[in-house]
């Protein structure tokens, strides 16, 4: 076909555009069940799905910025390269370090961050010492998924407050190494608790070491805000 009387390469970049990035948009945001017109832009995660929708009527300048909206203030970009730990197998499968990994990701609301400060990240993980890269499963896998979706996704997702206390916790035997940085020793052992209960564990409190650290840690609050944002399998 050839090009129409009236075809510019703007507006044919914006109309593909438009299809093309909308539907990505859409499909990041589906927990928000609403049309475009009926959104609360006083809800932040709302407000951030309306400026990263590409309209009819947008200059060229504003569809990139929408386009840079989205790449950069969302966890989209780093959604699509997941944590993976590579190894040769029969040099690894059989130490704890190298079993299956579960890791759990927090991110502070890019809305929320301080200016001129990227958003406060963490990561909690544990190992499936039960298993192999041989042995474990993708429906394992889900199932596990699925837990850390009932425990920590839910609403607004578990609020956890980062900050100068370093909380140590090591059971070799089940999996765990934990090093969380918190405000206070309750909130870490807290957050530890629950992984464990959610895996049918019990907390040891013995075995939680609290030390300060001395280094310059920002004390911000982190959050889940979704489940496909909270999870990394690896094996």
């Amino acid at each position: 076909m050839t090009e129409p009387d009236n075809f510019t390469p703007t507006e044919q970049f914006q109309d593909v555009n438009k299809r093309i990035w909308n539907k990505l948009v859409k499909e990041y945001f589906r927990d928000i069940n609403k049309l475009e017109s009926d959104l609360d832009l006083t809800t932040p995660r709302q407000a951030l799905l309306k400026a990263c929708l590409h309209k009819e009527d947008d200059s060229l300048l504003l569809t990139v910025g929408r386009m840079q909206l989205f790449l950069h203030g969302t966890t989209y970009t780093r959604d699509q390269f997941p944590v993976v730990a590579g190894s040769l197998l029969d040099d690894v499968d059989t130490t704890v370090t190298y079993r299956p990994k579960i890791t759990l990701f927090f991110s502070e609301d890019s809305e929320d961050a301080e200016a001129g400060y990227k958003p406060v990240e963490m990561e909690a993980s544990y190992r499936l010492i039960s298993e192999t890269s041989a042995t474990v499963t993708e429906a394992e896998l889900r199932s596990i998924g699925n837990k850390i979706k009932t425990n920590f996704g839910a609403g607004s997702g578990k609020i956890f407050k980062k900050g100068r206390k370093l909380i140590y916790y090591l059971d070799r035997a089940k999996g765990y190494n934990f090093l969380l940085r918190s405000r206070d020793l309750a909130e870490g052992k807290e957050l530890i608790r629950e992984i464990l209960t959610m895996n049918g564990d019990t907390l040891d409190t013995n075995t939680v070491r609290l030390r300060f650290v001395i280094a310059n840690v920002l004390d911000k609050t982190t959050r889940i805000v979704a489940f496909q944002h909270l999870t990394s399998l690896s094996f």
